[in-house]
C-alpha cells in the first residue's frame, strides 16, 4: 500500500507501508520520531500534515513540500486525449505526444521516440524528466510543462488540430 506526493515544479516520492514498515521508494526506511515525524539514515526529515502534504528538510534545511496525488490509472481511451502536438514559444520547438501499441511516445523531430510513463493523473515521467499536462475549466487538454534538472516548467501550448476538405 502506498501513496504518491508531488511537488512543483515536478517532484515525486512514493511513501509505501508493508511489512517492512514505512519507507519511501527510493530512500529506504522512515524511523519514527513522533506520530507525524520521521527520518531517514541520510538526515532527511519527513513531517506528514493533515490533508496530504508532506514536508521534507535534508540536511541542510532545505525544505521540499508535496501534496498527495493518486497514482496514475489511465485506460487506453484515456492516454489518447493527450495525442497531439505541443509547441514551445520559449525554445522555438515542437513535441508530439503520440499513441503508439498501448503506450504514449513523446516525439521530436529527428530524434527517436521516448516513452511517456504515467505516474499520477496528468503527470508522465521521461527518465528524469516530468511532463504534466494542463486542462482548462472544461478539462480539454490545453497544453503542458515540462520539469527536469535544469529547466522547470517549460511552458507548452497544445496546437489546436484542423481538418481541411477537399471540394
Amino acid at each position: 500500500m502506498g501513496c504518491i506526493a508531488r511537488c512543483s515544479p515536478v517532484g515525486v516520492a512514493r511513501v509505501l507501508y508493508d511489512n517492512n514498515g514505512l519507507r519511501v521508494q527510493g530512500v529506504g526506511p522512515l524511523i519514527a520520531k513522533t506520530a507525524t515525524r520521521s527520518v531517514t539514515s541520510d538526515g532527511y526529515t519527513y513531517e506528514f500534515e493533515r490533508g496530504g502534504r508532506l514536508r521534507t528538510t535534508d540536511e541542510l534545511g532545505l525544505l521540499t513540500v508535496y501534496d498527495r496525488v493518486e497514482p496514475a490509472n489511465l485506460s487506453v481511451d484515456r492516454l489518447t486525449e493527450y495525442t497531439g502536438r505541443y509547441f514551445s514559444d520559449e525554445i522555438d520547438t515542437t513535441l508530439d505526444v503520440v499513441f503508439q501499441g498501448e503506450h504514449l511516445f513523446l516525439r521530436r523531430r529527428l530524434d527517436p521516440p521516448v516513452a511517456l510513463r504515467p505516474v499520477f493523473p496528468d503527470g508522465f515521467s521521461i527518465g528524469g524528466v516530468w511532463m504534466v499536462f494542463q486542462r482548462d475549466a472544461s478539462r480539454h487538454i490545453v497544453g503542458a510543462s515540462v520539469s527536469g534538472e535544469r529547466m522547470w516548467d517549460l511552458p507548452l501550448r497544445r496546437e489546436v488540430q484542423t481538418t481541411t476538405t477537399s471540394r
